[in-house]
């Protein structure tokens, strides 16, 4: 699937449920909240392991001649 297919079906589905949910908005913010701050870390933590990774791939012995 095209990614950009994905975040906008993603993205629809996210509102109806809010929407659906009949919640206050000051508990749905609460709820956002505490998905923003699992999904940042969880991508805090992706991005680092990559980085780790391409740098061990990347890395060149470089000796005297």
């Amino acid at each position: 699937m095209d990614i950009s297919i994905a975040v906008h079906d993603t993205k629809e589905k996210l509102v109806n449920t809010l929407n659906t949910s009949h919640l206050p908005m000051c508990v749905l913010k609460e709820i956002l909240q505490n998905i923003y701050m699992e999904v940042s870390d969880k991508a805090e933590l992706e991005y680092n392991q990559a980085v780790a990774q391409a740098g061990t791939k990347n890395t060149q012995k470089v000796e005297d001649a």
